[in-house]
């Protein structure tokens, strides 16, 4: 913390260095915390098409694409939340404005692709 601290009086200006309350420091999120996080993600959206009456099932093959496809290394969980929005969410609206009937929506994952289907 220390060398963070000299590094930041020796980088940034004081003005800005004097609005600061204090400084935290993340660990790296690992493949087990992301792929928590994309499975509360798409269990938010099961449960939002749960109160319109849909089921969506997906699987763990889906989650783990997720995780590789997001550069979480880099970008952390806001880039797992933007594909989950074009890999699940985008096809899922598709879906649901084409069949106005649809029951049970289905994602899956084959070959290198995040397969979104409705019945």
């Amino acid at each position: 913390l220390a060398l963070i601290k000299r590094a930041m009086i020796k980088e940034l200006r004081p003005e800005l260095i004097n609005r600061l309350d204090g400084v935290c420091i993340f660990n790296q999120l690992g493949f087990d915390e992301c792929h928590s996080i994309a499975a509360l993600n798409i269990e938010k959206i099961k449960e939002r098409l749960k109160r319109r009456g849909v089921v969506l099932q997906y699987t763990n093959k889906v989650l783990d694409e997720i995780v590789h496809r997001a550069d979480h290394i880099r970008y952390g969980a806001r880039e797992i939340k933007r594909v989950i929005q074009t890999s699940i969410e985008d096809p899922v609206a598709d879906i649901m404005d084409e069949m106005k009937s649809v029951k049970t929506i289905r994602c899956s994952y084959k070959g290198s692709v995040i397969q979104v289907a409705g019945k």
